[in-house]
């Protein structure tokens, strides 16, 4: 880096400079609109009883919960078939439920407000990160760390999805938090650490990052253990409320409890953390693992491992010179193992990028082998932040609201003979939460992602016949277990679900289909690229569907 871009970074007007930088850069998520989760949200907030009533505080980020509300959402077939009705999907985030809640009051039909309330915590987010950084080397350094973070397009959607908007309050916090902890005022610090977990479970993340201070700062390692035990002390005793509440994760193969399946959570840890890694520090967009067949994703897994050590090879001598480099590097990773629980996103890569910025600043600053390089790759990525912004929703939305041909029956049940999960899920409520006619039920029988054979034996039966099997892909693996699937059979909306053959791996590879009426829903399925309505074959016929290439979605 020049001498003059140097002077630059070190002036002192240079973080704020960098902080109108990212949200100008971030400005076209005003007109993002709503999207996938955020139907859920409004659905939650207007107090629709179409499900039974929710608590807008504590149940805004409740997807699946055992009991009235899976069977509610079973009843009108937002559930897929081969869901266990015990499978939760439930996070704890009452301060960022209390955001949203605010807007619902304030402003709530004004999408453009509620992006602006989001873009006002990924300011405080910056201003945040600038204070933790500050001291990470020379002024220049410092600032070259934020610049790095604040437009690195890893970040976008957390900035333009509404529903995201949980993260970046807990990044605010965090940082402080973290900030305090730096300065000594260990009591102090809980505070901040508190809201942040009310926030958002990435606080956990946060927590690697004192945690990793610690450790680095050379003292006795029992003085260190004692520093921390508060803080482990309230992560113990929010963990335990946050089960006892009903919080969680269950009947998943995506997200998983690393408490209640801690081997599932290490086995998967192997595969996804290294494709974190790989997110963080080179940017392909890490979200095609869930549209990937098996070898794919492990060809990722795998350059993910490559990159790990290729990383600790270039930066060895900084990490053996600098603490700073140590604590930062120690922040990241520790950051980015919790995340393995969910699946790959770059929407997660919010704090390790906080320990990737720093460590990367440093290495350009020492000049080490290939951070030259990773610096022009980071600022390219750059370029593609606004468009990441500008784009997220509409991507949304089309993944999860393609176009229906039109009907004159909206109120007439769904059935989409194959498709994906989010697009049967979203076809109900993103009209619904906007008052909109919704048909009564929604229903997904098979994948789109693999050729399917359906022959229907007897007037209200159908038998699919998927040539990859169901769940091939993770992206239909975010409501069930196939591990755990059982024999059934299983009611859907309006049809009984029998499975017939399984595959070696045990997924389904044949399933009957009992419809109740199978002359009142409106079949439709997806075809050369587009939901289309599909006509059902007759008495002793097959009919075929082709595949789908998840990756063309």
């Amino acid at each position: 880096m020049t001498e003059r871009l140097q002077g630059l970074l070190a002036a002192p007007w240079a973080p704020w400079a960098i902080v109108l930088l990212s949200l100008l850069l971030t400005l076209p998520a005003l007109g993002g609109g709503w999207s996938a989760d955020d139907f859920v949200h409004r659905i939650v907030l207007n107090g629709a009883q179409d499900f039974g009533p929710r608590h807008p505080l504590l149940d805004l980020f409740t997807f699946l919960e055992p009991g009235a509300w899976n069977q509610a959402l079973a009843e009108r077939g937002l559930l897929p078939w081969s869901s266990d009705p015990d499978t939760r999907i439930s996070f704890f985030r009452p301060l960022s439920a209390a955001t949203h809640y605010l807007d619902a009051v304030l402003w709530p039909e004004s999408a453009p407000l509620q992006h602006a309330h989001s873009l006002l915590w990924w300011g405080l987010a910056l201003l945040g990160v600038r204070w933790v950084t500050q001291d990470t080397g020379p002024p220049w350094v410092a600032a070259l760390a934020l610049l790095l973070f604040a437009v690195d397009d890893a970040h976008a959607v957390p900035i333009a999805w509404l529903a995201n908007r949980n993260v970046l309050i807990c990044l605010t916090l965090s940082t402080l938090a973290l900030g305090l902890h730096q300065r000594g005022k260990l009591v102090w610090a809980l505070g901040p650490m508190a809201l942040a977990l009310c926030a958002s479970e990435a606080a956990i993340g946060a927590a690697a990052y004192i945690v990793a201070w610690e450790l680095t700062r050379g003292d006795a390692r029992p003085k260190a253990l004692l520093r921390l035990a508060p803080l482990v002390l309230l992560i113990g005793l929010w963990r335990l409320l946050y089960n006892q509440a009903g919080y969680g994760a269950q009947g998943s193969a995506l997200y998983l409890d690393p408490i209640r399946s801690p081997l599932a959570f290490a086995t998967a840890s192997l595969e996804r953390g290294p494709i974190l890694v790989l997110g963080q520090w080179l940017g392909p967009p890490i979200e095609i693992w869930m549209l990937s067949e098996p070898w794919l994703r492990w060809a990722l897994a795998g350059t993910g491992w490559a990159l790990c050590i290729g990383l600790l090879w270039a930066l060895w001598p900084l990490l053996k010179a600098s603490r700073q480099a140590r604590f930062w590097a120690l922040g990241s990773l520790g950051a980015t193992l919790p995340l393995c629980a969910a699946f790959p996103m770059d929407r997660l890569l919010l704090f390790p990028g906080l320990g990737a910025a720093a460590l990367l600043a440093l290495w350009v600053q020492k000049g080490g082998r290939g951070a030259r390089l990773m610096l022009s790759l980071t600022l390219l990525g750059a370029l593609v932040f606004p468009l990441k912004v500008w784009g997220t929703n509409p991507l949304m939305r089309a993944a999860t609201q393609a176009p229906l041909p039109p009907t004159e029956r909206p109120e007439q049940p769904l059935v989409f003979v194959n498709g994906s999960v989010f697009g049967s899920f979203y076809q109900l409520l993103a009209p619904l939460s906007q008052g909109d006619p919704t048909p009564e039920t929604t229903a997904l029988l098979a994948p789109a992602w693999t050729s399917l054979a359906v022959h229907r034996p007897q007037e209200q039966v159908l038998e699919i016949h998927a040539e990859g099997g169901w769940f091939e892909f993770p992206v239909d693996q975010i409501v069930v277990d196939p591990s755990q699937l059982s024999q059934g059979p299983f009611q859907g909306a309006g049809f009984q679900a029998d499975i017939l053959e399984w595959t070696q791996d045990h997924r389904p590879l044949r399933v009957r289909f009992t419809f109740t009426d199978i002359t009142g829903p409106r079949f439709l399925a997806w075809q050369d690229g587009a939901i289309q309505n599909w006509q059902l074959p007759e008495v002793g016929q097959t009919a075929h569907l082709a595949a789908m290439s998840p990756l063309g979605w």
